[in-house]
């Protein structure tokens, strides 16, 4: 009597999902219908740019640096527009004034120590040079030793 109860429990819970399931479950916050429509327009959307182009595409747009602003940029979104236009979308240039400083000279200095940076860097030089001699002199004594052995 239980195996009885269990395989009518089993096909109770699986029967309905076998007979009545769909190829693929529907889109969480999407009925069936409108899951099924958002998966066709996703697959268009897809086939758009074709695979084999966008090794191209990406050479393309990195071809030179292009900041916020820089001419580069526009370019590249004139280009971009251009192609979506181009696989039939409907697309457009926004444009939005934003604060992006640029600094117009770039300079990496030495400010610190306080003194002079001639004396940092003799100080510098000096430290190699002591580094060079204790070395030099490790290897003449390493060499005496073993001539003498």
């Amino acid at each position: 009597m239980r195996r009885f109860a269990a395989v009518l429990l089993i096909v109770t819970l699986a029967l309905p999902s076998v007979l009545f399931a769909s190829d693929a479950p529907p889109l969480v916050g999407y009925s069936s219908a409108s899951s099924q429509t958002e998966r066709d327009w996703e697959e268009k959307f897809r086939a758009v740019p074709d695979p084999a182009n966008l090794r191209e595409y990406m050479r393309r747009m990195s071809a030179r640096p292009h900041h916020v602003g820089s001419p580069y940029d526009k370019d590249n979104a004139e280009w971009i527009l251009a192609r979506f236009k181009a696989w039939g979308l409907d697309a457009h240039i926004e444009s939005f004034d934003v604060l992006f400083p640029t600094p117009k000279v770039r300079v990496l200095e030495m400010v610190e120590p306080a003194s002079s940076r001639r004396s940092w860097k003799s100080r510098w030089l000096q430290a190699i040079q002591h580094r060079i001699r204790r070395r030099n002199n490790s290897l003449l004594t390493t060499r005496i030793r073993s001539t003498a052995t």
